[in-house]
């Protein structure tokens, strides 16, 4: 006891001592923090879809159309501009079904047109309610895919003819040019989508062949690019 009396001051300093070195171990230098930052953005497990943009295309044509007539339809939400000479022949089709047309017209030409090219223009406001895209409303509509036509060409040859179908956008809609000739006559078709009705410009020649610059069906063609060429949709949310 009085050798703990006589270095009590030690024992102090060693218990001290050893407080201090225990401290010490627990104590760590400043570690830099993980900058806050304000709605950091949240994982999901569908990534950001990009959309690529187009140049919207439109058809063009060197016909001088300024003094032509314009028809418009109030209800579908569409007009064009067609020849003076020409008259115009509104067809309501009163058809049942969920593929029935809504109406048709038909373009009645003068006898200086029709003599030099058995042809007919007209246009079809065709209906489209499940919003497919063109090339699938044409393949339930019995029109030629590239496909049929390919096998078509394997097995027939020339006999074929041709088919020409191109994808665009007219006016940011989508639209497709259809081409289809055969030997004796043939079609030039324009699909427009627009929503729940398609839009359907067609042009017939028994002698149709755009391909040949001496063929009288140019002439129908000129006409047909020309009218196409007018278009412009006023109502598009309509067809909504």
């Amino acid at each position: 006891m009085n050798y703990l009396k006589k270095y009590w001051h030690v024992v102090i300093i060693v218990i001290a001592a050893a407080i201090l070195a225990v401290a010490a171990g627990n104590i760590r230098p400043n570690q830099p923090q993980p900058p806050i930052v304000a709605n950091p953005p949240q994982a999901t497990g569908t990534p950001p879809v990009i959309i690529p943009t187009t140049t919207p295309e439109v058809i063009t044509s060197d016909v001088d159309t300024s003094d032509w007539k314009t028809y418009k339809n109030e209800v579908y939400g569409f007009e064009f501009k067609y020849p003076e000479e020409f008259s115009l022949n509104e067809q309501s089709i009163a058809l049942t079904g969920g593929n029935a047309d809504v109406m048709k017209i038909l373009f009645e030409m003068p006898k200086k047109v029709t003599d030099n090219c058995n042809c007919s223009l007209s246009i079809t406001v065709a209906n489209n309610r499940n919003r497919l895209k063109i090339t699938e409303w044409m393949r339930q509509r019995g029109y030629t895919t590239l496909e049929q036509f390919n096998k078509e060409k394997e097995q027939y040859g020339a006999l074929a003819g041709r088919l020409i179908q191109s994808e665009f956008f007219f006016h940011d809609l989508p639209a497709i040019e259809y081409d289809r000739a055969m030997e004796g006559g043939g079609s030039h078709v324009t699909l427009i989508a627009l929503n729940r009705i398609i839009l359907v410009f067609g042009g017939y020649s028994e002698s149709y062949n755009f391909n040949d610059q001496n063929s009288d069906s140019n002439n129908i063609r000129e006409l047909y690019d020309a009218i196409v060429s007018t278009v412009i949709f006023t109502k598009i949310k309509n067809n909504e």
